[in-house]
């Protein structure tokens, strides 16, 4: 048997110290059943079929054609006196906990109302037929010991839901605290977002809407890119969210510019974004949405462009002959 000897004394040489930082990537359960104090999968109705991937509906339309009609540019279901409903294993809630139900919904017809919430805490609205392209019902409610739980949500007359939501209401910018806390246990020196070819799935301007206006990320043929969450992710966590957790555990930024999805235009955006002073265009829009500069000293570009069936070297030739000066200060 080899034995490895470890001796203590001077250190010889360092790491850097990005070797031991956390890949924040969105995927798999790292971010939804992870991170996310979301507990709905699928809350957008983005993926589906007949009717949205993990979901139980009855007499329903699923709408797939009519995307601008949401708030957030995805699919929907219109209830004709029916009913939708979850069951999950993330849908888990704790006495002593207050949480948040809320829908996104539109009435179609005259007189209708809307029943929802976690099954056993629903509550009932009227849903008033007007011009407004979307109505915002939620309420707080005192949680129970529940390990996989029901949400619903019931439709007297037509009802169009865009969303839904099911959330901690004590949370950190859409993310758990029990999470941030072992994070701060383990103290990475840096975290990396949103990943490697999750990058290419990643359209960071969608991160200045707020969470609910956010169009779904798609993973195309990565099966296993979000494969817990129907080939799909909401993006409740975007790169204002993910700032505010770096600065939270005392971590540097690292970002992962999309060698795909990024030209030179769009990679000078983002160093703008992060770093940029009120009098360039990107830096004007992050202190608009009060957030001062993030200070990010690290970009990546790439990586894993191979898994769609990218030409490396073609594009990184591309991206290099389009490339602008992009001074991370």
């Amino acid at each position: 048997m080899k034995k490895t000897e470890i001796i203590i004394g001077e250190p010889k040489s360092a790491y850097e110290n990005g070797l031991f930082g956390v890949n924040t990537e969105i995927t798999r359960k790292g971010f939804f059943g992870g991170l996310s104090a979301q507990l709905i999968i699928n809350r957008k109705l983005f993926a589906g079929d007949a009717a949205p991937f993990g979901w139980d509906c009855e007499n329903h339309e699923y709408i797939t054609d009519k995307k601008e009609e949401s708030l957030c540019g995805s699919n929907f279901v219109i209830l004709h006196n029916g009913c939708m409903s979850q069951t999950s294993d993330v849908i888990a809630t704790k006495s002593g906990e207050k949480y948040t139900a809320r829908i996104w919904v539109k009435a179609l017809s005259d007189n209708a109302a809307v029943t929802f919430g976690l099954k056993g805490s629903e509550k009932h609205f009227g849903a008033p037929q007007n011009d407004k392209p979307y109505t915002e019902l939620s309420f707080d409610f005192d949680g129970n010991d529940i390990e996989n739980g029901e949400f619903v949500v019931k439709a007297d007359g037509d009802i169009a839901v865009y969303e839904s939501s099911l959330i901690p209401t004590d949370n950190f910018y859409g993310m758990r605290r029990d999470v941030i806390e072992a994070l701060k246990y383990i103290s990475p020196s840096s975290l990396r977002f949103p990943g490697g070819c999750a990058a290419d799935h990643f359209d960071w301007k969608q991160s200045l809407k707020a969470p609910e206006f956010r169009t779904p990320a798609h993973g195309g043929d990565k099966w296993f890119l979000f494969r817990d969450t129907y080939d799909q992710d909401c993006l409740d966590i975007g790169i204002n969210e993910f700032m505010m957790l770096c600065k939270e555990l005392n971590a540097e930024p690292e970002y992962t510019v999309s060698l795909l999805l990024s030209d030179g235009k769009d990679a000078a955006d983002i160093v703008e974004y992060c770093n940029g002073g009120t009098d360039t265009e990107y830096g004007a829009v992050r202190q608009s949405l009060g957030l001062d500069k993030f200070g990010v000293k690290l970009f990546y570009i790439g990586n894993e462009a191979y898994f769609s069936g990218a030409n490396i070297s073609k594009t990184a030739r591309l991206r290099q002959s389009e490339q602008t000066s992009l001074s991370p200060r």
